[in-house]
């Protein structure tokens, strides 16, 4: 569920954004009239594709496992667009068609900037990180590294199921897909291969696994 809403606030996202540099162009061009048969004749449509581009929104934020500051200040953006839209088109206003669109724009880049922003969670200093170590192990490294940064989504038991993550108990990937998943990302989960290393991926790999539901 939490994918096609993804999937539907995206493509929302981009209609919208078209919408907006569709009017911005006959307004900077100074076509009143292009302008004008074109709010008319996309009026339907855009109040569509404005209710989904909110709704998914709103539902997908009650469904995160985390939030930030960033988060916010796109959910102002947004609401602050509309209503600078709606008067800068109608009263044929271009500083204010160009802002909306450009606090659109804020809104689209900082969404896709957030998924580069993974900061790498505190591990406590008691935790052995050095496989070479003689008192180095695996799981408990894989642990603190869960701890870290996925019990927001997945949740410490593994089936938390928030922005969309897996139910860790059901999975039945193999060793080599969850290393890629972990290193690339899917959907809402964010990629660590910039902040984890082999060694760090090789260990979370091997604790997910043990919240599998022995057959």
């Amino acid at each position: 569920m939490y994918t096609g809403l993804l999937h539907t606030h995206k493509l929302s996202v981009i209609l919208f954004l078209f919408i907006y540099l569709i009017k911005l162009t006959f307004l900077l061009l100074s076509q009143k009239e292009n302008l004008t048969r074109f709010t008319k004749w996309i009026r339907i449509p855009e109040m569509i594709i404005s209710f989904l581009f909110l709704i998914t929104g709103i539902i997908m934020l009650f469904n995160l496992g985390r939030s930030s500051l960033w988060l916010y200040v796109k959910i102002g953006l947004v609401f602050l667009s509309i209503p600078i839209a709606v008067v800068g088109f109608r009263r044929l206003n271009k500083g204010l068609g160009i802002l909306a669109v450009f606090l659109v724009v804020c809104v689209y880049g900082l969404a896709e900037m957030q998924k580069n922003m993974v900061i790498k969670g505190d591990i406590p200093t008691a935790i052995t990180m050095d496989p070479s170590a003689p008192e180095y192990n695996e799981l408990i490294h894989g642990e603190a590294l869960f701890k870290a940064n996925c019990t927001s989504c997945h949740g410490e038991d593994g089936k938390n199921n928030l922005s969309g993550a897996k139910d860790l108990t059901q999975s039945k990937l193999g060793d080599i897909d969850i290393k890629k998943l972990i290193r690339k990302g899917k959907n809402s989960m964010p990629s660590y291969e910039r902040i984890y290393s082999d060694e760090e991926i090789d260990a979370l790999t091997e604790y997910v696994k043990t919240y599998r539901v022995k057959e």
